[in-house]
């Protein structure tokens, strides 16, 4: 209808233009967020700058805001590649093994130690690989099925307590192959099945380790409450559990520094940092207690490098990046994503020089791991029309192996 159009400034980024839309259609950014089966609180982050979100959700926001071109809402400056989730080519394979009615059949059932070994050898190898998707997705199939069928059997009480916490496991490592692709179905049922496992392995560590899962998936899709309910009844969990051995002194680490990064996307710094000091104490008097678990954001520098950006401490932000050795990080992955979010910081200084060295530090120390950022294909995208001439080649390079054309 005439006059039923939306009128979009130019030159603006995504989230100005969404809330240009919202607010010429009278709509309240709840009940907006709503209609998108998202939290306000998503919808405020998105609107603010302050996170991304894929090319489908993208498209939802279009129809529920009545933009009839996409375009429009998106920016002529802005190409689809940065919004659409890159797809590894073995999803389909991955897929098919999450979305089977059930294991099956009458081949031999894994032993308990033999599927102990296989969950370790595949954190092992994910630490050290520079395509851990690819290898990742080698694996993972066969290791959901045999987890499974172990933990159908019956036995000793003890024996299927380990077995579900293997299955947890095993579901933690096919989140981490599937963050970030175009298939948030899957992620949302592996981390309610590893919630699930790790509940029936009766194990507070198992079920601290599913709450750093879940209150990360629930963060990044803006759900915070249900990310602060998760790690208080994670929290709990861990004070019933008795005598705090190392073990789980380490995981009570990892929930309150879940805590304080779900506090820091809420806006709220002294609830973040009250968290993170908690994390800092429980890290200590667990003497550190080695984890395989080698996760970006799971340590404690990491959160402090990571809450410094999501409060936009930029000063502060910059000076953690700058002490940063990625060299001494074993994980591949992990360093990885260090040097992603080092990047994030030199760019909120706008220090374009040194947010594209490491970037492309980044993407040689493991291609797969930075193909798969949303803030490292931002960034380049960024970069493509804020960095200046000087650094127009080493760009244009970086943008073409991300896939983030013009």
């Amino acid at each position: 209808m005439p006059g039923d159009e939306v009128r979009l400034p130019a030159g603006r980024t995504l989230g100005a233009r969404i809330k240009t839309a919202r607010t010429q259609r009278g709509m309240t950014r709840e009940a907006t967020a709503a209609l998108c089966g998202r939290s306000e609180e998503w919808l405020r982050q998105i609107e603010r700058g302050k996170r991304g979100t894929g090319l489908k959700m993208v498209a939802r926001l279009a129809e529920v805001l009545k933009v009839g071109d996409l375009t429009e809402l998106l920016g002529d400056d802005a190409p689809t590649a940065v919004y659409a989730r890159p797809e590894h080519p073995s999803l389909t394979k991955v897929r098919r093994a999450l979305t089977a009615p059930g294991p099956a059949g009458s081949e031999p059932i894994a032993d308990l130690d033999e599927l102990r070994g296989r969950v370790r050898q595949t954190w092992r190898v994910r630490s050290v690989s520079n395509r851990d998707r690819t290898d990742l997705a080698a694996v993972l199939p066969d290791l959901f099925v045999d987890a499974q069928r172990r933990s159908r059997l019956s036995g000793p009480p003890a024996s299927r307590r380990a077995a579900y916490r293997l299955l947890a496991e095993a579901y933690h490592l096919g989140q981490l192959y599937l963050c970030y692709q175009d298939a948030p179905e899957l992620l949302w049922v592996v981390v309610d099945r590893a919630m699930a496992a790790a509940q029936l392995s009766e194990d507070p560590a198992a079920i601290a380790r599913a709450t750093w899962f879940s209150a990360y998936l629930y963060r990044d899709f803006g759900v915070v409450d249900q990310a602060h309910q998760v790690v208080e009844e994670a929290l709990a969990q861990l004070d019933n559990a008795g005598e705090q051995s190392p073990v789980l002194l380490r995981q009570r680490c990892v929930v309150h520094l879940a805590s304080a990064w779900n506090h820091a996307r809420d806006g709220q710094p002294a609830l973040a940092w009250r968290a993170w000091d908690a994390a800092v104490a429980a890290d200590q008097a667990g003497a550190r207690a080695p984890s395989r678990h080698a996760l970006f954001g799971a340590t404690v520098p990491d959160v402090a490098l990571s809450l410094d950006i999501e409060l936009g401490k930029t000063a502060s932000a910059v000076r953690r990046a700058e002490a940063v050795d990625p060299d001494t990080v074993e994980s591949v992955p992990r360093r990885t994503r260090l040097m992603i979010e080092a990047s994030r910081a030199f760019m909120l200084r706008r220090e374009h020089a040194s947010a594209l060295y490491l970037l492309a530090r980044a993407n040689e120390t493991s291609p797969e791991a930075t193909l798969f950022s949303m803030y490292a294909r931002g960034m380049v995208h960024d970069l493509r029309t804020d960095a200046g001439p000087m650094y127009r080649r080493q760009v244009h390079a970086l943008a073409e192996q991300l896939g983030v054309g013009a």
